[in-house]
C-alpha cells in the first residue's frame, strides 16, 4: 500500500491533463459536442451532432488508429475516456478521430 498515494497523484495528474484536453482540444472542435463527467471517468457527448452513429464511427476511427473507447448511454452517444496509461497519444488519436469525422460530414 506504499504506493497509494503515487497512485493517487499519477491518477489526479491524468484526469487534469483529460479534462484540460477535452475543454481545450475536442469541444472547441464543434459546438455540438458536449463534455461530461463522473468521478475520474470523462465522457464526449456527441448526441448534439444529430447522428445516431457519430460515437460508433469516433470508436472505429480511434480502434484502427489501436486505441479501445467505450460507447455509453442509451443510444451509445457518449464516448468514454478513463485515464490510461499512456494517456497522451490517446487523446491525441481521439481529436484526430473526431476532427476526421466532423470533416467527412462537411464533405458529405
Amino acid at each position: 500500500m506504499a504506493n497509494t498515494p503515487m497512485l493517487c497523484n499519477h491518477m489526479l495528474a491524468a484526469e487534469s491533463l483529460i479534462s484540460g484536453f477535452l475543454s481545450c482540444e475536442i469541444l472547441p472542435l464543434d459546438r455540438r459536442i458536449a463534455g461530461r463527467r463522473m468521478g475520474l471517468i470523462r465522457g464526449i457527448d456527441l448526441s448534439g451532432l444529430n447522428d445516431p452513429d457519430a460515437a460508433k464511427q469516433l470508436a472505429a476511427r480511434c480502434f484502427q488508429q489501436g486505441l479501445l473507447i467505450e460507447r455509453v448511454r442509451r443510444r451509445d452517444t457518449m464516448s468514454k475516456i478513463q485515464a490510461p496509461l499512456t494517456i497522451a497519444h490517446d487523446l491525441l488519436i481521439i481529436k484526430e478521430s473526431i476532427a476526421d469525422y466532423l470533416s467527412a460530414l462537411q464533405e458529405g
